[in-house]
């Protein structure tokens, strides 16, 4: 390849990378792969943890964590429940799916 003959120093090590991760590359472009879903959750995990300092035990975090990321969906009161809407059971409150 001539890019590896290069002599300049950035040329070659990119020529090097290329060869070396060159199918994942393509794959990646193919795909349309990255990490930005991964990096968006960690970085709102992060902003969480951080409001969540004053916290006296870590399952409270690990709750408000689980709370705004997790499977768990909040069911507002509707008028087809109303028939139960002066009970307070977990039940009808969370749903995880």
């Amino acid at each position: 390849m001539k890019d590896s003959r290069s002599r300049l120093p950035a040329f070659v090590t990119v020529a090097k990378i290329i060869r070396k991760f060159g199918d994942g590359i393509l794959a990646a472009i193919y795909l349309g792969a990255n990490n930005g879903r991964a990096e968006g959750l960690n970085n709102h995990v992060r902003l969480i943890i951080r409001r969540a300092y004053g916290f006296h035990s870590a399952k409270a975090t690990v709750a408000l964590v689980m709370l705004s990321c997790g499977p768990i969906e909040l069911l507002l009161p509707t008028k087809d429940r109303q028939d139960d809407s002066h009970r307070c059971r977990e039940s009808q409150i969370f749903v995880v799916s």
